[in-house]
């Protein structure tokens, strides 16, 4: 093995030496190293490549006056560490320092030479937020964040499929609109916030790419959420046909932008494209060029595959009438997610919406076209092997590049964050774990993990949350990092507490009562990607690896014998026999976890869950419309009950 591969691995972050999710020692081999450093920028085949790259490696550090990114609090002078020896090799003495705040504001002051005796240059107290710290030509992201976000009170919610808040009579796709009424009841109710899954951008073009965790965009809304007046629909049955509910959609947007146009004052329209700017002028020209060339972009003609080339700066005057179109469905979007979160809040929920940020998006869609340095090319993102995945997972979306982002000033990242947080109380984000370290797969060899600047992006997480009021739930399930939970409980960023897995993994395997949940969480019986109450006890899940062909034929009736017997254990913890859904409730109320999420799957107790992790079209993932329309659901005495269950535990 190479110890130049192995410098340069070690100097760009690559860990290619790690435990897998079932504990066991793995190591990457050197293809899957060559192909990551590749994809990072650094083209190499042989060691005269390694040494060039370390040659301009070292060199930047050693002519790097400023750190990339700095993490500081506010109301105290700051003390940004400074490369003395380089500073003082330059030749030019006075420097000006500039200050650039984040709505453009700039100060200025001098540096001399006499300043970096300490290793480092003072700059006076600032309010939390993100600055541009500008010496010599060098540009450091000033990160002035507070030491953790606001406390999470004791209290509970419900997370509902936004898609399938319609009823089969009902027909068609749950909309925003229908969001804003669910939180109104459930906040009657006495629930403290309303679950989601992510509204990204997606792909109305391609209507079987409806997964909400392949988004297009996730600095952008999804459409077909967007509501429409319209006729009364026909029947179409328990699943969603997107097939056919999308182009009726998007029909109805374009008649109702139409509309708009004819008779509405577009003055506030005028001004949110201006707030916006470039990122929705880019995003809305990748939506024409799909319409015109197809919804993925590495499909178009080569000269618009450059997002900033001339080709694409011309389509920009071309079609502008398009443009604007889809600009509008944008801000439609926002002020109807505006509107739901209005009608939360009003109904006395102490969060209202409860989004869900997806963990990265699809490699061919707007976000990759919009920004492609900040994308590895033929990497995805995934998992390491582990009990459920022998092979490792490889969940083909795009990660976002370390270095590339630190360099850009986290701009992407902050984006995303504050498009989602503008809109909500709570934000959950996906695979937490991400912060740490993610885990890059290149096409068709193994992975390995690839180090995250963690501490820049917990503060930015911070700073976001703290200028909007929002709680900020971490999905930490996994092959959780050694450190992240302290460092997310430090930021008072909840974890997540999942009844299934709250168990004495390395003891007699019984599941834990509420007393020892973490306190520092969100605790559910269960997620999106595993069975519902009910179907986990009836083995639903188990039949459907069978019928999917995950598991042979002569397994099944193992896992069938060792769900059994956890069924039992669970019941042993419970004090009760009977799968009673109102027991296991009473159970999630009790336990320390600040906050606790009740699926309304399970309070309308169905068996099938929402998706099936490793399938696409093979399971109606996505699909499932709720048997209850929402006026039924306000008066069902199920949801009565669960609201009594949690009073009783003082939420």
């Amino acid at each position: 093995m190479s110890d130049r591969l192995d410098q340069l691995c070690e100097a760009l972050g690559l860990v290619w030496v790690y435990r897998d999710g079932s504990g066991l020692e793995r190591t990457a081999p050197e293809e899957t190293r060559y192909a990551v450093i590749n994809a990072m920028g650094f083209p190499a085949t042989c060691e005269a490549d390694l040494d060039r790259h370390l040659a301009r490696l070292n060199s930047d550090a050693t002519n790097r006056l400023i750190p990339m990114w700095y993490v500081t609090e506010p109301g105290m002078p700051i003390d940004l560490p400074l490369n003395s020896e380089g500073f003082l090799d330059l030749k030019e003495t006075p420097f000006d320092i500039t200050i650039t705040t984040d709505n453009g504001e700039t100060t200025s002051s001098t540096l001399t030479k006499s300043a970096p005796e300490e290793g480092s240059v003072t700059l006076p107290p600032m309010k939390i937020g993100q600055y541009g710290v500008e010496l010599a030509g060098q540009r450091c992201t000033l990160l002035v964040a507070p030491r953790n976000v606001k406390e999470a009170e004791r209290g509970w919610g419900v997370t509902v499929p936004l898609y399938g808040l319609r009823t089969k009579t009902e027909g068609g796709i749950g909309d925003y609109t229908d969001l804003g009424r669910c939180a109104s009841i459930m906040g009657g109710k006495g629930a403290g916030f309303v679950g989601i899954n992510p509204v990204h951008a997606g792909f109305p073009l391609d209507t079987p790419a409806f997964s909400p965790y392949a988004p297009s965009s996730r600095r952008h809304f999804n459409i077909i959420h967007i509501a429409t007046p319209e006729t009364d629909p026909e029947p179409d049955g328990t699943l969603i046909d997107y097939d056919s509910a999308i182009p009726e959609k998007l029909s109805a947007l374009k008649a109702a932008y139409l509309t708009f146009q004819d008779s509405a004052d577009p003055t506030e329209f005028e001004i949110y494209c201006v707030e916006q700017g470039v990122s929705l002028s880019l995003f809305a020209l990748h939506q024409v060029l799909s319409e015109k060339y197809g919804p993925y972009w590495p499909d178009w003609p080569e000269a618009l595959r450059d997002s900033s080339g001339p080709a694409a700066e011309k389509a920009m005057t071309d079609l502008a009438p398009q443009i604007r179109f889809h600009k509008w469905l944008q801000w439609q979007a926002g002020l109807q997610l505006a509107e739901a979160q209005a009608a939360a809040k009003a109904s006395g929920m102490a969060h209202g919406l409860y989004l869900d940020l997806a963990v990265a998006t699809h490699p061919a869609g707007a976000e990759t076209w919009t920004n492609p340095d900040q994308f590895p090319k033929d990497i995805s993102l995934g998992a390491p092997p582990d009990a459920f995945s022998s092979d490792g997972q490889n969940w083909g979306i795009a990660p976002l590049d370390p270095h590339k982002m630190a360099r850009d000033g986290f701009a992407i990242f902050t984006e995303t964050l504050r498009q989602q947080m503008r809109h909500a109380g709570m934000i959950r984000i996906d695979h937490i774990l991400g912060f740490e370290r993610a885990f890059w797969v290149p096409e068709g060899l193994p992975g390995l993990y690839v180090t995250m600047p963690k501490q820049a992006m917990l503060a930015i997480a911070r700073i976001e949350a703290y200028l909007t009021d929002t709680l900020i739930i971490g999905e930490d399930l996994g092959n959780v990092p050694d450190g992240l939970r302290h460092d997310l409980a430090t930021s008072r960023i909840l974890g997540c507490s999942v009844a299934m897995f709250e168990r004495a993994w390395d003891g007699d395997m019984g599941f834990f009562h509420p007393d020892h949940y973490r306190e520092q969480a969100l605790a559910s019986l269960s997620t999106h990607d595993l069975p519902t109450w009910k179907g986990w006890r009836s083995g639903r899940d188990i039949e459907w690896r069978g019928r999917l062909g995950d598991v042979p034929t002569e397994e099944l009736e193992t896992l069938k014998q060792e769900r059994r017997r956890d069924v039992a254990l669970f019941n042993q913890t419970l004090g009760d026999n009977t799968g009673s859904i109102d027991v296991a409730h009473r159970h999630l109320a009790a336990t320390k976890s600040r906050l606790v999420a009740v699926q309304i799957e399970n309070i309308l107790q169905m068996e099938e869950q929402p998706n099936y992790p490793g399938t696409i079209h093979e399971h109606p993932n996505w699909r499932r419309r709720l048997p209850c329309s929402l006026d039924q659901i306000s008066h069902d005495p199920r949801l009565d009950w669960t609201t009594q269950l949690m009073r009783e535990q003082n939420r």
